[in-house]
């Protein structure tokens, strides 16, 4: 039986369209404006919100400033509701079902209580043998930890966090560029076949 370790953002649900409200969001309330389609693009290229937005000319304090409200507002409900299912995951999670295989899930929330309901209205909980949410320390680490526990065959992610922490305990891993880094990141970072998707990746 095949036991598939799963990310969520970027992985299995969009990102973007909740990041880029919440960050146009943060920047309203300091009075700011950045190009928030770029700072997605440096993000997608390996940047933090914060080194983004400063790369991009803002000022630090300000940048602090918003970098700061974007971590406090982009696991609220009503940020989490902009996220939606990638195409071809569910059937992709479906067929892994039917032939018997045991999906987990392993991800990063700074708030882990909103993490099942998101799930539940999303109709994808009830397809995860195991849930897990990190959501302090080392991400990397704890997802790693994880891994190990579960004995997980394969770990798919979107981030080079994801593929160290498959690294770590010696687990296979896909990295999928539908999230947080582009593709060109991912091959020069994590190298290896790099998936378009969640449906092009082989278990």
């Amino acid at each position: 039986m095949a036991i598939i370790a799963l990310d969520l953002d970027g992985t299995l649900l969009t990102c973007e369209p909740r990041q880029s409200a919440v960050l146009w969001a943060a920047c309203v309330r300091n009075r700011a404006t950045i190009g928030i389609a770029e700072v997605w693009q440096l993000k997608r290229s390996g940047k933090s919100t914060l080194d983004a937005m400063q790369k991009l000319g803002m000022p630090a304090p300000c940048a602090s400033r918003i970098s700061s409200d974007w971590m406090a507002m982009i696991e609220q409900p009503q940020w989490l509701a902009l996220d939606s299912v990638l195409p071809g995951v569910r059937k992709w999670m479906d067929a892994v079902k039917a032939s018997g295989g045991q999906l987990q899930l392993i991800t990063a929330r700074r708030r882990p209580e909103f993490l099942r309901p998101q799930l539940r209205i999303l109709g994808l909980e009830s397809l995860f043998s195991w849930i897990h949410c990190v959501s302090e320390g080392s991400i990397s680490k704890a997802k790693a930890d994880c891994l190990q526990l579960t004995g997980a065959h394969l770990f798919i992610g979107d981030t080079e966090s994801d593929a160290l922490a498959a690294r770590t305990v010696g687990c296979a891993f896909a990295a999928v560029a539908t999230g947080q880094r582009s593709e060109e990141f991912l091959r020069e970072v994590v190298g290896g076949r790099i998936h378009t998707s969640l449906a092009d990746v082989d278990w």
